[in-house]
């Protein structure tokens, strides 16, 4: 079965839980969502996509919708149902009213919807979704959440996850603030009866009160040997409603360690683990405190409990068991779509990836070099004639430079090496360039920095310092009309000698030689840290208001910043000590309205009219279109500028240097 699959896969968890056991079950093609969103404009991705499903002939379009729901657009889906390619959409938020409301909008796209918040799933079925809406709980990789022997336990209480708000601003009606609140009480506690409690995860060390707890951040491995150090697992979740419970990929994934979890209190989880004998769930924190203190105390009775969790999350809770079920759910509803599986004929059922033709990986031989200079000593060495022995390796990917790899997707250039097989293959790279948090765990747009390497890299097409570095880095075929990144090439195997041949005498005139098929797709997703050679890179954003405040500094503009939670806020008031004298009259923030954030007052959004403002910048990555909906008719008095969306054609009205 070939499943189309795009959402934001960068994320450690996603590759954990959702992409290694498709490749264990399917013939999946994988596109990430995040290095486009950073190096593209908008809608590119829907061409992108196109792209692959002209040649890629699959049986399904599987969406991961979570923080993509707007992404791809009504018309975008209208062409997959005019190609006849059913599409699959799994909610990882679901939870009625705010998470369902986000996802509500674009549920009428999708021929079969699954979701983890049976809540959710109750509301659609009430709606007349019927059959094509189904409950799919989470389930974990068995392959990495396992119960490791790592010795006696070290922690008696741990809790990891991300401080959300890094600079801690929140209203008190954030499920964040409910988050730290209950953190905070947990901690105070377990010093009072002298337990130790540790808290891991991006950001605690701001905390100004959980810094005094925090452990740092974790590798996937270190959190699985965490677990295992654990006497108890403080596990909460809650909806961002607030007080509504909201079950979590992490529950089962504690569980598959063997470890005793305990969280609010839930009934669907209370579903799926035996309260009292698997799971633990506490009322108040009265009930949390009291039966940390018991299962601390009842050494035998926890771990029993923790072991019959293990179990039970290894007989019935895994990825594979819930992707089995999902896309025999869509088969059976859907059939097989117009593509083929790995035999050649329709196939509705699950085929193991070991099965039929080789998958892209073995198709393609990776050859990793330091430099440019370990090329010619290559080609006289017997190593090279065993690699081209290996007839089951119809390409060879050549990744010369000094880089760190994120991920490289020979998927997407499956039905090329499968079809046509021209002597060289062209893709693109992602070159991410700087790490904005120290958040191990997730990755998308807001949180990296990045460049997009073409096929030909001309002059023009990075800043100079950056296609400096990207060449040093990522060394390839020099010209008068740019560089070609050796990277950015798969060469056939019976062409691999004189392509090696032509690298080491930097002979651009082997593309007049061999034919080229430019796919234009990303396939490699690549580290380098520019700091490091001294490149400063900033979120794009961030680069684009730099000019703008440094004009409005000049002339003295009077000026508010509409936003103060979130990542996008967080930036924006880090940079403003970069210029003292802009007269910033404060934030504006319907929640906070009256507090003072990082010494700046915060006003509400009826204080506008009365502060003569010159310019408005909105710094609020999801509620921005809203926010400028509702302050559209100040464009004739103020400058409005949407931080969020900089292909808005003010940008091109507002200085750039």
């Amino acid at each position: 079965m070939r499943i189309l699959m795009t959402g934001m896969l960068s994320s450690v968890y996603i590759k954990d839980c959702w992409i290694k056991p498709m490749q264990a079950l399917f013939d999946p093609t994988f596109v990430d969502i995040t290095p486009i969103q950073v190096v593209h404009k908008a809608r590119t991705i829907e061409k992108y996509l196109y792209s692959l499903i002209r040649k890629g002939n699959y049986d399904f379009f599987f969406f991961y919708s979570d923080g993509i729901q707007q992404e791809l657009s009504e018309d975008f889906f209208s062409v997959l149902k005019q190609a006849g390619l059913p599409v699959v959409a799994f909610h990882a938020d679901d939870e009625p009213e705010v998470w369902y409301k986000k996802n509500e909008p674009v549920d009428p796209f999708f021929d079969l919807i699954a979701s983890h918040s049976k809540r959710a799933v109750a509301r659609r079925q009430a709606m007349g979704w019927g059959e094509r809406v189904m409950y799919l709980p989470w389930g974990f990789n068995p392959a990495v959440f396992r119960p490791l022997d790592c010795g006696p336990a070290i922690y008696d209480v741990v809790y990891i996850g991300k401080n959300l708000f890094q600079n801690n601003v929140f209203s008190t009606e954030h499920e964040a603030y409910r988050r730290q609140q209950n953190l905070v009480d947990v901690y105070e506690f377990c010093q009072s009866a002298g337990l130790n409690f540790r808290i891991f995860g991006s950001g605690w060390d701001k905390h100004p009160v959980l810094h005094g707890c925090n452990g740092g951040v974790l590798t996937t491995d270190e959190m699985v040997r965490v677990y295992r150090q654990s006497k108890i697992v403080f596990n909460p979740g809650f909806s961002a409603d607030g007080d509504g419970y909201q079950t979590k990929l992490r529950h089962f994934e504690v569980a598959g360690c063997g470890v005793l979890q305990i969280t609010n209190r839930n009934p669907e989880l209370a579903e799926l683990f035996r309260e009292g004998e698997e799971i633990v769930f506490y009322d108040d924190a009265a009930d949390l405190q009291d039966k940390i203190a018991y299962y601390i105390a009842h050494e035998a009775e926890r771990q029993a409990m923790a072991e019959q969790v293990g179990a039970r999350a290894h007989r019935d809770h895994t990825t594979t068991q819930r992707l089995t079920e999902l896309f025999q759910r869509a088969a059976e509803r859907n059939g097989a779509g117009h593509g083929k599986g790995r035999n050649g004929a329709s196939n509705p059922c699950p085929v193991p990836a070991q099965m039929g033709t080789a998958s892209p990986e073995q198709m393609v031989r990776q050859v990793i070099l330091k430099d440019l200079g370990e090329v010619e000593p290559l080609l006289g060495d017997e190593r090279l004639a065993e690699l081209l022995r290996d007839e089951e390796s119809r390409y060879f990917h050549f990744l010369i430079g000094q880089f760190a790899v994120e991920n490289i997707e020979y998927s997407l250039v499956r039905p090329i090496m499968e079809g046509g097989r021209p002597p060289l293959i062209a893709v693109r790279t992602f070159l991410e360039t700087r790490k904005l948090d120290d958040n191990r765990v997730q990755r998308w747009k807001e949180n990296i920095c990045g460049v997009l390497l073409r096929e030909t890299v001309r002059p023009g097409d990075l800043r100079p310092d950056l296609a400096a570095l990207a060449q040093r880095r990522c060394p390839g075929f020099a010209g008068a009309r740019g560089f070609r990144p050796v990277l950015n090439y798969l060469v056939r195997r019976d062409h691999v000698r004189e392509w090696l041949s032509a690298i080491a005498k930097g002979d651009a005139a082997v593309f007049d030689r061999l034919a080229v098929d430019h796919t234009g797709l990303i396939v490699n997703d690549l580290r380098i840290d520019a700091a490091a050679d001294g490149v400063i890179c900033e979120r794009p954003f961030i680069e684009r208001l730099r000019p703008v405040l440094a004009q409005w500094e000049r002339l003295g503009s009077r000026i508010v910043i509409y936003g103060a939670q979130g990542l996008m806020a967080a930036a924006v008031l880090a940079v403003l000590a970069d210029y003292p004298k802009l007269n910033m009259l404060g934030l504006v923030d319907r929640r906070l309205a009256g507090a003072t954030v990082s010494g700046h007052p915060v006003f509400s959004v009826d204080d506008l009219a009365r502060l003569q403002l010159d310019g408005i910048v909105i710094a609020a990555e999801s509620s921005g279109p809203q926010i400028y909906h509702s302050i559209r008719g100040m464009q004739g008095s103020a400058v409005v500028a949407p931080l969020y969306d900089l292909e808005d054609p003010l940008w091109e009205l507002l200085p750039t240097v």
